[in-house]
C-alpha cells in the first residue's frame, strides 16, 4: 500500500520512501545507517518503511520479486534508476563526510557504476577526474555516490537514471513548477531548496547506450511537496490515483513512481 508522508518533522521539497518487505526494515536501516545520520539529521529526506505481509503485494516492477541473476544475465542488464549522491566537504577529522566515504568503500557495496561526466557544476576532486563513481549493496537496489567539494555549502541531490531524458525534462519541469538550472546534453539539475545546512537538488541524468538500461521499481519512489499541485492534477494524465485528499500517485513516463502532495514548503533561494 501506499501512503503520504505524516510527520511532525521540518518540511522539504522532495521524500525518498524505501519500501522493503516484512522483516526487512530494521535490517536496511542498519545498511544505510551512516547515510541516514547525516541525510536525516536536521529534516526528514530518506524514509525506510516496512510493508506487512497483509498490504504487501508483488509486482513486476518491484525490486523485492526480482530474481536477482536475471538482471546481470545476457543482453542489457537492469539497474535501478534511483540513485543519491552526496557533495561534502573534505575533512580531517571523523566528520559525515568521513564516515560515508570510508563506508562505502566496504565490501557490501560491490555493485559499481561509473558514469561519464560531460560537466561539471560543482567543483570537485580530484581536478582531473572526469567519472562519478556510484555503488550499490545488491541488484535493483538505490545507488549512492559521495563528491568531495572544497568549498559552498553542501548538497544531498536525487537522481534519476533516465532512458529519454527530453521526454523526462519536460514531465519534471511541469512537476517541480521550475525549469532546471542546469542543463547539458545528458544530465539536467533542479535546486528544490536552499537551506542553511545544505542544498536539497533533483537531477536526471541520461546513460550512455552502451550502459545499463536504467529501471523503475515500485520499493523505491519520490514524494514531492508543493501547493500547486490540486490544480494541476486536471493537467495530468488519465493515469493520476487519489492517495487521499491532497496527495495523488503518478507514473513518470519511464515508469517511475512518484506521489504528488500539496504541501507548502518554504524555499530559501
Amino acid at each position: 500500500s501506499i501512503s503520504c508522508r505524516k510527520s511532525k518533522q521540518k518540511a522539504v521539497p522532495c521524500i525518498i520512501h524505501c519500501d522493503f518487505e516484512n522483516g526487512l526494515k530494521k535490517k536496511m536501516e542498519r545498511v544505510y545507517q551512516p547515510m541516514l545520520d547525516y541525510i536525516n539529521s536536521s529534516r526528514e529526506c530518506l524514509l525506510i518503511r516496512e510493508r506487512s505481509k497483509r498490504s504487501y503485494n508483488r509486482s513486476r516492477n518491484s525490486s523485492s520479486s526480482s530474481d536477482d541473476s536475471s538482471l546481470f544475465s545476457s543482453g542489457k542488464p537492469k539497474i535501478l534508476s534511483l540513485g543519491i549522491q552526496l557533495f561534502l566537504h573534505e575533512s580531517g577529522d571523523e566528520s559525515s563526510g568521513d564516515i560515508i566515504r570510508n563506508y562505502l568503500q566496504e565490501p557490501t557495496w560491490n555493485i559499481k557504476l561509473n558514469v561519464a561526466l560531460s560537466s561539471r557544476s560543482i567543483k570537485s576532486c580530484p581536478p582531473n577526474d572526469n567519472l562519478e563513481s556510484y555503488v550499490t549493496n545488491g541488484p535493483m537496489m538505490p545507488w549512492w555516490a559521495v563528491r568531495t567539494i572544497h568549498s559552498g555549502k553542501e548538497v544531498i541531490r536525487i537522481n534519476l537514471f533516465v532512458n529519454n531524458l527530453d521526454e523526462m525534462l519536460h514531465f519534471y519541469q511541469v512537476i517541480l513548477r521550475q525549469q532546471a538550472q542546469i542543463k547539458r546534453k545528458d544530465f539536467c539539475c533542479f535546486t528544490l531548496v536552499r537551506y542553511p545546512e545544505f542544498d536539497i537538488q533533483f537531477s536526471l541524468k541520461a546513460l550512455s547506450k552502451l550502459s545499463p538500461k536504467p529501471t523503475p521499481s515500485d520499493d523505491f519512489l519520490l514524494e514531492f511537496f508543493h501547493t500547486g499541485y490540486s490544480s494541476l492534477i486536471n493537467l495530468l494524465p488519465d493515469c493520476v490515483t487519489p492517495v487521499s485528499k491532497k496527495c495523488w500517485k503518478i507514473r513518470d513516463p519511464e515508469g517511475n513512481i512518484i506521489l504528488l502532495h500539496e504541501k507548502s514548503v518554504v524555499i530559501i533561494n
